[in-house]
């Protein structure tokens, strides 16, 4: 089953202020437009100009698919993101 919204959490290491975390929400249409609307509305690029490497956790931790997980199709599509723009960053 394929989500309504995408969310993504800013943390606090990219932000200064009050708040601690931002998070922003895009309609779903399919992974690899929805997450690229919902990081370029976040400013994920910017903030990782400059870094040599970004590590990405998804949840892994349970044997259960989707939604207790998170879906290989978002780590993929937030990969090919972050790749178009930023080849030489170095993803773990």
């Amino acid at each position: 089953m394929l989500p309504s919204t995408v969310k993504v959490l800013i943390p606090s290491v990219f932000r200064t202020g009050l708040m601690p975390h931002t998070v922003y929400t895009t309609r779903f249409t399919d992974w690899r437009q929805s997450v690229g609307t919902l990081l370029a509305g976040a400013g994920l690029l910017p903030r990782l100009r400059g870094r040599k490497t970004v590590l990405l956790k998804p949840n892994l931790v349970e044997v259960f698919p989707p939604p207790v997980t998170t879906p290989p199709q978002l780590i993929a599509a937030i990969i090919d993101y972050i790749r178009g723009s930023l080849p030489d960053l170095e993803i773990i």
